[in-house]
């Protein structure tokens, strides 16, 4: 079971890591896809199209963190003070719930970016006119 009293926080470079990995993780799982439909005759455009793909890949500084984002970050900073833990052991105990509960763990508060509360203004009613 996961010790979540011995997560530590994570630096700048893990989380660096992670979008170097879900890259490659993605690229490789594109170029398999194209492989599989075109055999050894990929169109041309076809690593435009990948590189295109790998554009929309969420920022998780701007965008928050997903699922496989949560594994990822999890696993590096539970890998802090257990080297012999795996990805998949993190996948595989790791809970929603705890996710939400326990990602502010995660990042340093100068990488948390908080978001500015904006008041609107009340419109205030139009004065009728006198008479």
């Amino acid at each position: 079971m996961l010790d979540f009293e011995q997560l530590q926080q994570l630096k700048v470079g893990d989380i660096t890591q992670y979008q170097i990995w879900r890259r490659d993780f993605r690229k490789a799982e594109l170029i398999s896809i194209a492989k599989e439909l075109y055999g050894d005759n990929i169109p041309d455009d076809t690593f435009v199209k990948i590189e295109t793909e790998l554009a929309k890949i969420p920022d998780i500084m701007k965008h928050g963190v997903d699922l496989l984002a949560a594994q990822y970050l999890f696993w590096k900073a539970f890998q802090k003070t257990d080297e012999t833990i795996t990805l998949e052991q993190v996948g595989n105990q790791l809970e929603p719930e705890s996710i939400s509960k326990h990602v502010g763990k995660l990042f340093p508060p100068e990488l948390v970016r908080t978001k500015k509360k904006t008041t609107k203004k009340k419109n205030p009613k139009p004065k009728k006119a006198a008479r």
